[in-house]
């Protein structure tokens, strides 16, 4: 069975050629695709972009609203121009008027009088207002989210390594470094098969090799007494049968994380037992 073992894992390498990686926000969540439909209806009626904005900010409401009209943008100021603007406006039309229309009948449109909600078209803090407007790419969540999960796999990286080197340091003190063996046999594995399933690595994925490794690292010592085969067993198929049972939710982010469970706890138990036992 040894080389039933070192032969799976052998198989497996290729596909790490095939590995990807990535934290596009798009791949975490797939909705139904009549609700997808709904929203780019409603989004191309409402006129909105893709997915950025335009960010316009300035001390205060009246100046965010003029600095928004300068650039031109269909944001909050297409719906309550500033006062300028309506000044303007009023002026032409009183101008146009037949009879003049007097100045006193001014009566400039605001956030509190317009007939519908406008608070969430902008954003007071204490320094100022934010005016956010459909169109552009001052500020796109997708991206945002995006680099936001890239920092945290690159974080996630440097804690493996870590991590492994004071595994390495602990196992070498003891002599015990071959129960590294299917621990790192078993990362190997389970990013290849992903690899030949054409999946996209994220950083959720990568959070749970961390329970893979320690799982593993607990078969291999068990394993390497010979003496507890049973209980064994039953941790990884309880283990297996309980996270596993992630890859069949409708959440693309917890359906990858049982499937990569699912995989690495199939791959520890196996190597750790036909592995350690041997070495």
């Amino acid at each position: 069975m040894r080389k039933v073992a070192f032969l799976v894992f052998l198989l497996t390498l290729p596909g790490l050629c095939k590995v990807r990686l990535g934290n596009a926000p798009a791949s975490f969540h797939r909705p139904h695709p009549l609700m997808v439909a709904g929203e780019r209806a409603v989004a191309a009626a409402a006129g909105f972009g893709e997915t950025g904005f335009t960010v316009t900010t300035a001390p205060t409401l009246e100046e965010a609203l003029a600095a928004e009209e300068e650039k031109g943008v269909k944001g909050l100021s297409a719906v309550v121009p500033s006062r300028k603007r309506q000044g303007e406006n009023f002026a032409l039309v009183a101008k146009l008027a037949s009879p003049a229309i007097d100045a006193a009948d001014f009566c400039p449109v605001t956030v509190d009088n317009v007939p519908f909600p406008v608070k969430n078209m902008y954003i007071e803090t204490d320094d100022g207002v934010i005016l956010l407007a459909p169109g552009g790419d001052d500020f796109d969540p997708q991206r945002t989210l995006k680099e936001l999960f890239d920092g945290f796999a690159r974080e996630t990286y440097i804690l493996i390594g870590i991590s492994l080197l004071v595994l390495l340091a602990a196992l070498g003190a003891m002599r015990s470094l071959k129960l590294l063996m299917p621990a790192g046999m078993t990362v190997a594995s389970t990013m290849g098969v992903l690899g030949y399933l054409g999946a996209t690595v994220n950083f959720f994925q990568l959070l749970v090799f961390f329970i893979i490794v320690g799982l593993g690292l607990d078969y291999a010592i068990f394993h390497q007494s010979g003496k507890a085969d049973r209980k064994v067993l039953a941790s990884f198929l309880t283990s297996l049968v309980g996270l596993g049972m992630l890859a069949f939710t409708s959440f693309e982010v917890t359906r990858s994380m049982g499937i990569t469970l699912a995989l690495g706890l199939t791959f520890a138990y196996g190597y750790s037992r036909y592995v350690v036992r041997a070495a």
